[in-house]
């Protein structure tokens, strides 16, 4: 499973994704003097995990992971990293919310940066979208072909969904259709996590920064989640261990660290433990990270 990293600039995306990578990238465009493409490899912990090994006392325990794309700081307009094809073949996005205060970018505003981000993504996929639809015309003009016919009627339904502002995932897509466009790796129609960047003063209202920014009708979207992570903290954190981790996090009003949560909403579930022989195994399922809403039935998926 790959991830696609998010985020406008000075939001904290790269420090969050040294962090679920445990890698060192530098954290500025200017630090490379380009913009540039980085990958890395997450672990998921899970205590499931822990209990199965601490019964059966293998060898070897192998937890679930997931690739990471991390992609350079976007700006309104700029949307040229978002056609790079290690990023647009991510199973599902987790958008990284600057939600603390920057000398340069001034008071944190999440709603507006979810709505420019997402306004990104939408018209990134209108691009691809009319595009396509140029070159249907073109080519029914010469012969009609009932297959691409059938393309160009549910384009048509995506470009008026684009136009009108809305991403492509909160369509009711049938099957048949999601078989159709998915060779168009649309980013607005992935699942995506919105996970707020917070500063060590925010911590204590954390667990609701939904509504203190009026994020409800976020979190209620299909296919979207709302979290929250604090970068500063958690780099912090990750230098620790033992007791005195567990004592810092005391401190904070935290049972764990934040980023095992949104490393377990990025997965979602795992869906399958083995055991075989001395090693326990974590199993991913086919589409570990399916974000749904509250309301929308899960999807069925199997390990073999």
């Amino acid at each position: 499973m790959k991830i696609g990293l998010i985020g406008l600039a000075k939001s904290g995306k790269t420090t969050l994704f040294n962090l679920l990578t445990s890698s060192n990238v530098q954290t500025a465009r200017f630090d490379t003097g380009r913009a540039e493409l980085h990958t890395g490899v997450a672990r998921v912990p899970d205590p499931r995990v822990d209990r199965l090994s601490g019964l059966f006392k293998p060898r070897k325990t192998t937890y679930a992971t997931f690739e990471v794309v991390d992609l350079a700081g976007i700006a309104k307009g700029d949307r040229g990293g978002l056609e790079t094809k290690e990023f647009r073949n991510a199973d599902a996005l987790l958008h990284v919310v600057r939600a603390f205060a920057d000398d340069v970018a001034g008071a944190p505003d999440p709603r507006r940066d979810i709505v420019d981000l997402e306004t990104e993504l939408i018209l990134a996929d209108l691009d691809v979208v009319e595009r396509r639809l140029e070159r249907l015309n073109a080519s029914l003009k010469k012969q009609r072909k009932e297959a691409e016919v059938k393309e160009q009627e549910i384009l048509r339904r995506l470009k008026a969904a684009l136009e009108s502002e809305t991403p492509l995932r909160a369509l009711a897509l049938t099957a048949d259709e999601i078989k159709a466009i998915r060779g168009f790796t649309f980013l607005s129609e992935k699942p995506i996590l919105h996970c707020l960047n917070l500063d060590e003063k925010a911590i204590a209202d954390a667990p609701r920064v939904t509504e203190k920014y009026g994020l409800e009708d976020v979190a209620s979207r299909r296919k979207t989640r709302v979290g929250w992570v604090s970068a500063v903290i958690e780099t912090e954190v990750a230098q620790l261990g033992g007791q005195e981790q567990r004592a810092f996090l005391a401190d904070l009003g935290l049972k764990e660290p934040a980023i095992n949560r949104v490393l377990s909403d990025v997965e979602a579930e795992v869906a399958d433990f083995a055991v075989l022989d001395d090693v326990v195994l974590a199993l991913e399922p086919q589409l570990a990270f399916d974000l749904r809403s509250a309301n929308e039935p899960p999807v069925a998926t199997s390990s073999s």
